[in-house]
């Protein structure tokens, strides 16, 4: 199957949201062990998430790495992929729908990369 410029537009988003969960895992590990250190209470560092569903299934402790590499792309690829083949006389139906999915990853990825930057700078 050949890929078109809307399937190269979603996985570059796809992998701007791992690349935000990633960023969300390691801060997330980070303050705890500083939470530890301190003596402050764990929950605070679920509080720069966000998105409220990601706050949500992150509070869960082995949930995090399963809805955060698992359930959220397999969604979102399941939801293009509808689009696609629903779509599928409509290119430019098909890379709207690419750009939001992008954008979507793009900012999440920009709002904790942000964060990230802060703590490792």
């Amino acid at each position: 199957m050949k890929l078109i410029r809307a399937d190269y537009i979603f996985i570059m988003g796809l992998l701007f949201l791992v690349g935000a969960h990633l960023a969300t895992n390691f801060m997330i590990t980070y303050y705890q062990e500083e939470t530890e250190k301190v003596g402050i209470a764990s929950e605070i560092v679920l509080e720069m998430e966000a998105n409220p569903v990601a706050r949500f299934f992150l509070g869960f402790e082995r949930f995090k790495a399963i809805y955060s590499y698992i359930i959220v792309p397999t969604i979102l690829t399941g939801l293009y992929w509808v689009i696609k083949n629903k779509y599928r006389d409509s290119i430019l139906a098909i890379e709207a729908y690419a750009i939001s999915f992008f954008m979507l990853g793009f900012l999440n990825f920009l709002n904790d990369g942000s964060i990230l930057l802060g703590i490792l700078m």
